[in-house]
């Protein structure tokens, strides 16, 4: 692994696992010269050409068949931060809006594009929906779903995101209110999120919500825990 990675001191293990102690007995004492055929399959030049010191490679090999289980394809072994990527994503959200203090979800992609070793681009798209509580004439509680749809773009930065506090970050979001239900917000409402502060995965920013050009505008300020 060494000769194709070429980092002279670069840190690596390989762990065999077995399903009774017995079976190291057993072994075939070519088991090594394996194992490290299987990992030159992965680490090609297309590999070391995207990877860099801090990139890390890990999957787990079948020796009995000689193929790799997990992951399933190379396209997911980590290639470091020089990577692009298009994956699932999902955060939540706290905020005061028309009156209430308002949860919500939101479930979509973001596509990350790597800028330098320590900032990235992350583009979003998100169902998100608002989950407003009311009690009705019964005393009984009532959960409209208010469901946007919304883009936001962020340019992060890996030595804000490891200082500890609170640090300013690029920030822009725009929403459509594409499910509406009960009277919080009127037909056509827009939401526009601007730059705020984040630190680790907590993140502060205002936002504005309007319908037909600046009409019924509202500010807010949003708290958001990203999961990456």
């Amino acid at each position: 692994v060494a000769d194709s990675v070429s980092y002279e001191k670069a840190p690596a293990f390989i762990l065999i696992i077995v399903n009774n102690f017995e079976d190291l007995s057993n072994m075939q004492p070519n088991v090594m010269q394996n194992s490290l055929a299987l990992l030159r399959r992965d680490i090609t030049p297309s590999y070391v050409e995207h990877a860099n010191s801090l990139a890390t490679y890990s999957a787990y090999f079948n020796l009995s068949t000689n193929k790799r289980f997990s992951p399933t394809s190379p396209k997911w072994i980590k290639y470091g931060r020089y990577r692009k990527e298009l994956v699932p994503n999902i955060y939540g959200s706290l905020q005061f809006v028309r009156g209430s203090l308002v949860p919500s979800m939101a479930a979509g992609l973001r596509y990350s594009i790597p800028r330098t070793t320590l900032k990235t681009t992350r583009f979003y798209l998100m169902w998100e929906p608002y989950f407003f509580f009311s009690k009705d004439s019964k005393n009984k509680v009532v959960t409209d779903r208010n469901d946007f749809i919304t883009l936001r773009y962020i340019e992060e930065d890996e030595n804000d995101r490891k200082s500890g506090g609170f640090e300013f970050i690029s920030n822009v979001s725009f929403g459509y209110l594409a499910g509406r239900r009960g009277e919080w917000f009127e037909k056509n409402t827009f939401k526009v999120g601007l730059p705020g502060v984040r630190s680790g995965w907590l993140q502060i920013e205002p936002e504005l919500y309007f319908n037909n050009f600046v009409k019924n505008f509202s500010p807010t300020i949003k708290l958001t825990l990203h999961y990456e």
